[in-house]
């Protein structure tokens, strides 16, 4: 089948030097991007403890990022996909965004792990009155 943007096959990854870690039971055998883009950079604690404890919620973030793709074209919508939050009010740092599932430096990897609640906020009030992301995902930090 011809699978959406941010959907990858898991034979895709059983190919890799992780045989199976991605593997999700049931009909819908994707996952998120985020974690097949972020695994070959992530420390052993997250690939092997972290992301198998979250894959029920990955499959489910994807799952919902497609049926906003699919089924909700008649609604203005935008998925904000910030990095670690921290309990923080706003900043006055500045948002840099990207068409993906992380903000990337230079060599590829995320700009930063972390980001305050506030600072998420104030992205998405920002946006009430920009058509930038509308019907699309946005990855977004602060520097």
């Amino acid at each position: 089948p011809m699978w959406p943007q941010g959907a990858i096959h898991t034979e895709h990854l059983r190919s890799g030097s992780n045989p199976g870690l991605w593997h999700c039971e049931g009909e819908q055998d994707t996952f998120n991007t985020f974690a097949a883009e972020s695994a070959q950079r992530a420390s052993w604690v997250v690939r092997w403890l972290l992301i198998p404890m979250i894959r029920t919620l990955l499959n489910n973030m994807y799952e919902m990022e497609n049926y906003l793709t699919e089924e909700c074209m008649d609604l203005d919508w935008t998925t904000v996909r910030p990095p670690e939050l921290q309990n923080a009010p706003e900043t006055d740092k500045e948002i840099l965004t990207y068409d993906g599932y992380f903000v990337p430096d230079q060599d590829g990897n995320p700009i930063t792990n972390a980001v305050t609640r506030g600072d998420v906020a104030r992205f998405m009030l920002s946006q009430l009155n920009e058509d930038t992301w509308v019907k699309k995902s946005v990855a977004m930090v602060t520097v």
